[in-house]
């Protein structure tokens, strides 16, 4: 159920790990959940309900990933909202270990950053309704940036869950656009 464009619209996805055992300050990402969402090429619309399943039961949550069209030179009022409400409404999701992934994709090539929310970012972030691209009181001191270290072994072992994602343009993506129909029928 993820009504999205690649490319042209935003796609979130919540992060759940591991730390090992010598080291508990790094933290180490084992799942990638994919909820039910809408993307714009501004911004993701997350479920209010975190996901539970079994597969991810005995992990930390770590945060979220967002992917988004053009690398932006700082964390965007929309992540620090979304992040700060999650946080704000999930007390296992501590401000402390939680960071933001953004995920740009550019002519080409994929990076990554990652940023926590500062105490002055969460308080903006919980409260804030603007939801446009300059809201009153936003400010580069609502995040930190936070270090990435990426390791890929070849011979790393993985698992697959198959599914069969809908097409961009089935009805279950667009349930207003058919609840519109519906009401002009009435």
């Amino acid at each position: 159920m993820i009504g999205v464009r690649p490319g042209r619209n935003d796609l979130g996805g919540y992060l759940y790990g591991v730390s090992p055992p010598d080291n508990p300050q790094v933290k180490e990402i084992r799942c990638v959940v994919l909820p039910p969402q809408w993307g714009t090429h501004e911004t993701v619309h997350l479920p209010n309900i975190l996901p539970e399943h079994e597969s991810f039961k005995d992990m930390e949550p770590l945060g979220w990933i967002h992917t988004q069209p053009n690398e932006l030179p700082q964390l965007s009022p929309q992540d620090i909202t979304t992040h700060a409400k999650i946080m704000n409404d999930h007390a296992s999701w501590n401000g402390e270990k939680t960071i933001v992934i953004t995920c740009s994709f550019t002519s080409g090539s994929a990076s990554l950053k990652a940023h926590k929310l500062t105490p002055t970012g969460y308080d903006w972030g919980r409260s804030n309704t603007d939801r446009g691209n300059n809201p009153k009181r936003y400010a580069p001191s609502h995040y930190e940036k936070v270090q990435l270290d990426v390791r890929h072994d070849v011979d790393m072992k993985y698992d697959l869950i198959l599914s069969d994602p809908k097409e961009f343009y089935h009805e279950i993506h667009r349930p207003s656009h058919f609840m519109n129909f519906s009401n002009e029928e009435n």
